[in-house]
């Protein structure tokens, strides 16, 4: 079973290493953090996505599971970003603070897939803030280091 590491962990501040091969423990890997993701998501979701650095291992990647998307993304880089917005993320790996964060609007990225071909994909919004967080932990960013703390209080009083 694997464990989610909590700031300050330092395997949470430092750059990830590249994938060279997708094998068997890479795969493996990926499963078992989209098996995580979905037992930290129930009965009740609370998170989006995992990556690699979360749980201890240094490698370039991630997984998003939404209701909308499954994904599994190794190398990724953002290729371009349009606008920005700002909103409300939380992350397991600092728990108990929401943070106001601000995030381009759209972004467009490539990956390697478990397949091994690269791939393209482009977000906008929620889910440009989804992949974001995400590529962010893989070099040893979290949101503390990005974000303002907001209040839950001042959140639902709006």
């Amino acid at each position: 079973m694997l464990k989610v590491y909590t700031v300050p962990d330092p395997c949470l501040r430092h750059s990830c290493q590249q994938v060279d091969t997708v094998d068997g423990y890479i795969r493996d890997l990926a499963g078992e953090l989209l098996e995580l993701l979905r037992e930290l998501n129930s009965p009740v979701p609370r998170a989006y996505g995992i990556a690699a650095p979360q749980v201890g291992e240094s490698v370039q990647l991630f997984v998003i599971a939404t209701p909308a998307i499954e994904l599994i993304a190794i190398n990724p880089v953002v290729t371009k970003t349009f606008g920005q917005h700002t909103w409300i993320e939380a992350c397991i790996s600092v728990p108990g603070t929401l943070y106001r964060v601000a995030r381009p609007k759209l972004i467009k990225f490539q990956y390697l897939g478990l397949d091994g071909a690269m791939h393209a994909e482009k977000a906008h919004d929620d889910y440009a803030g989804i992949f974001q967080h995400e590529i962010q932990h893989l070099s040893g960013i979290c949101i503390d280091e990005i974000g303002t703390p907001v209040s839950r209080q001042v959140i639902y009083s709006h």
